[in-house]
């Protein structure tokens, strides 16, 4: 392998299907070296010294998640289409009946391979 030939990417698509036919919605997550990202991480660890092993791990994870999202494409809310926002992602996925949402963006995140190419 060589490591010089590898990079990591800025962004990825995360392609969630939807189950009732419609079309797909496609989020796009922040590469781990994105800024975004770097901030999320930051966010993440400030928060974890702050409150010494006492906070909501659900809560920290919905935010964690909401942060690493810097975009969507065709999502929709009762038939309107639903403009992206940082505040509109935290707030979809601090929605408890979103949590399978979440779990699918969180597992792409925790995915290393798919933020990484080969030149």
């Amino acid at each position: 392998m060589d490591i010089k030939k590898i990079r990591v990417l800025d962004t990825i698509p995360v392609v969630v299907t939807d189950p009732d036919g419609g079309p797909d919605v496609v989020f796009t997550l922040a590469g781990p070296a994105h800024p975004v990202a770097l901030k999320a991480d930051q966010a993440r660890a400030d928060a974890i010294m702050k409150q010494r092993g006492k906070f909501n791990a659900r809560a920290m994870a919905n935010e964690y998640v909401a942060a690493r999202v810097i975009g969507w494409e065709g999502l929709t809310s009762d038939g309107e289409p639903l403009v992206f926002s940082p505040e509109a992602a935290s707030a979809l996925l601090s929605d408890p009946n979103m949590g399978f949402l979440r779990d699918h963006l969180q597992a792409a995140i925790g995915d290393n391979e798919s933020f990484y190419k080969s030149r």
